[in-house]
């Protein structure tokens, strides 16, 4: 059985649309995990009333407000599936695919994760992130690959066994608990394999957690910070790489995202770019865009000025 988990917030006014993407006679062995992080709207209670019929429905809640990550681990404690899907609840779902997931999950005996290509949808358009149609079934993929695209817990399964056994949960944070929870998830799992299933569609919110930084994150730890040593020892051809994206690169957005004065941040990346003096060796910087060449030289060079101007264009264009 398939685990579904799905935080959700304020969302009364379209509990209608999710529930109906979710709801089918002719798929069986799943189950359906609704996590309310104590809504401030009537989310909780018309949960309740429109899937109390529902069999393979389950409406929980958070005892405080906590994020996306403290849902999904009420969910994982009550999840009673072999496998486990995270889904968001502003996103689409083909559960008509669910039987293809699960069948294929079930000949790879050896797989402890399948990792899925996905539609971004924006500006009511559809495009493939991944080209799945040239996709071989069950073809392998790199363990650090994973960990280092590792910004999303959804279009991965994930069995269940591997993360109770290893003690796996998201940190309590907002930002960043995404990256902690699957690159511990692929530290901890021998095979990964590729599925040409499309099931998910990210519909892409310029409103989302993800895109907002305030000072009240800037003292908390990167999530690089969090992984280093979870790098250094399964992924150390990748931690230098990661130390640029998951440190640098974020720290520069959280700064200059709260205006910090050009000293400070010039100041912090003279400071941080001793830990790893060859670090813009260790990227893939050849294929970047103009943008990330440019932002890794500013940043590798400490241009404290520079960083903030690429960042004003970055939030423009973006």
């Amino acid at each position: 059985m398939i685990s579904i988990i799905i935080p959700c917030f304020n969302i009364e006014d379209s509990i209608d649309n999710l529930l109906a993407m979710y709801k089918s006679e002719s798929v069986d062995d799943f189950e359906v995990l609704f996590i309310d992080d104590c809504s401030t709207d009537g989310t909780y209670d018309l949960l309740c009333e429109k899937c109390k019929d529902t069999v393979n429905f389950s409406v929980l809640q958070t005892s405080q407000n906590g994020g996306p990550g403290v849902a999904r681990n009420v969910g994982l404690e009550n999840a009673k599936g072999e496998y486990i899907l995270f889904c968001d609840s502003d996103d689409e779902f083909d559960i008509a695919l669910l039987p293809d997931i699960l069948n294929f999950s079930k000949t790879l005996a050896d797989c402890d994760m399948l990792v899925f290509p996905y539609y971004t949808k924006k500006k009511n358009n559809k495009k493939y992130v991944d080209n799945y149609d040239t996709c071989g079934l069950g073809e392998d993929v790199a363990r650090r690959d994973v960990a280092r695209s590792a910004g999303q817990p959804w279009a991965r399964l994930y069995k269940r066994s591997i993360i109770e056994s290893n003690g796996l949960r998201f940190p309590k944070r907002m930002t960043g608990e995404d990256k902690c929870f699957v690159v511990n998830y692929v530290a901890n799992s021998k095979n990964v394999k590729k599925s040409n299933i499309a099931f998910y569609t990210y519909v892409s919110n310029g409103s989302s957690v993800t895109h907002k930084y305030n000072e009240a994150e800037m003292n908390l730890p990167t999530t690089f910070e969090i992984l280093r040593p979870v790098y250094h020892e399964f992924f150390p051809e990748i931690e230098e790489e990661m130390f640029a994206n998951s440190h640098l690169l974020t720290k520069a957005k959280m700064m200059t995202g709260a205006k910090c004065a050009s000293k400070q941040i010039h100041e912090w990346f003279v400071n941080e770019n001793k830990k790893y003096p060859n670090w813009i060796e260790k990227v893939n910087y050849k294929n970047q865009s103009r943008y990330r060449k440019s932002i890794y030289k500013a940043m590798y060079k400490s241009r404290a000025l520079k960083i903030k101007f690429l960042m004003f264009i970055r939030r423009i264009l973006y």
